[in-house]
């Protein structure tokens, strides 16, 4: 475990939000230049407002990347895979400007 990152004290600064002292865990290392880390905090908010969660989690990727960007380090964040069960019902009639509303006879 590493504890001496700059995320770290950025995570420690902000106690209004994160319980100090995340984990940041070497997952795995690949041909000695690739490394895998999980970075794993501990929020200090109530589950229920989810919006709040997301939007401080985002500003913490943000910070991440600004802090690799600093160290010259290349980074890759894998993409989240988004699976979309239902969608809501269109009510409004307005159609697309190249679309014409007369079927074809």
């Amino acid at each position: 475990m590493l504890t001496n990152l700059p995320q770290c004290s950025y995570i420690d600064n902000k106690p209004e939000y994160w319980y100090p002292q995340a984990k940041i865990i070497v997952k795995d290392l690949e041909d000695l230049h690739i490394v895998r880390l999980a970075i794993w905090p501990c929020h200090r908010i109530n589950h229920q407002d989810m919006a709040e969660r997301w939007t401080r989690r985002a500003v913490l990727v943000e910070e991440v990347i600004k802090i690799l960007l600093e160290l010259d380090i290349q980074h890759r964040f894998y993409p989240l895979d988004i699976n979309v069960r239902t969608m809501p019902t269109v009510v409004s009639s307005r159609v697309p400007p190249g679309w014409s509303q007369n079927q074809p006879a």
